[in-house]
């Protein structure tokens, strides 16, 4: 298996459209998708949501959700072919910080090690304000026509909560880098290589 690289960040900050532009630049690369639209992930996602409607966790929904990240990630990787670099939109890190109301960050990241789970080597945060990133969420809701309003979590409070919980993880973990995406797309992606190539000089 090859290099591992995720894309992370809040909602609206850029990733997938980052996450598209590095595979497309990179002909070696796979883009590994969301682990939480595939099984058994979206199935035990959809029954904690049923057990818990105000998206609270127990530390056996940590657990039980670990286990079957676990298992999806594990069942995905096998399409990546041999020695291919693999990009992922979001990773490990995203459960970390959204469980982290439930307890510390490394304790969450411990339990998922402990359930097999692969961490990347490298990954990089995107971070824009939180007002930004949500106005990108409300246009791209426009644009689809598919939600009216907002969900319960797309609010400037939770952004901000967000994003220092993605500063905590950062200041924490050498191998991720924080890449400002305020600026357009392709402004983003210059700093994304960027950092790559400091990191590893023959990536393109």
């Amino acid at each position: 298996m090859g290099l591992i690289i995720c894309l992370e960040g809040m909602i609206g900050s850029g990733k997938t459209t980052q996450a598209e532009l590095l595979h497309a630049a990179i002909s070696h690369s796979y883009l590994l998708p969301e682990l939480n639209q595939h099984s058994p992930l979206k199935e035990t996602i959809q029954s904690w949501k049923k057990r818990r409607p105000t998206f609270t966790y127990t530390k056996e929904d940590i657990l039980e959700l670990a286990d079957a990240y676990a298992q999806t990630q594990k069942k995905l990787l096998l399409l990546v072919p041999p020695n291919a670099m693999i990009i992922t939109d979001r990773n490990v890190y995203t459960p970390i910080v959204y469980q982290a109301d439930a307890m510390p960050m490394d304790e969450i990241a411990q339990i998922h090690k402990k359930a097999g789970v692969l961490f990347p080597e490298f990954g990089m945060v995107l971070d824009c304000a939180p007002a930004t990133a949500l106005a990108r969420v409300d246009e791209r809701r426009k644009q689809a026509g598919v939600y009216a309003t907002r969900s319960w979590q797309e609010n400037l409070m939770e952004f901000e909560r967000r994003k220092a919980r993605y500063v905590t993880l950062v200041n924490a973990t050498p191998s991720l880098k924080v890449i400002c995406s305020e600026s357009c797309k392709e402004n983003v992606f210059e700093k994304v290589k960027n950092t790559l190539r400091r990191q590893y000089h023959d990536i393109f």
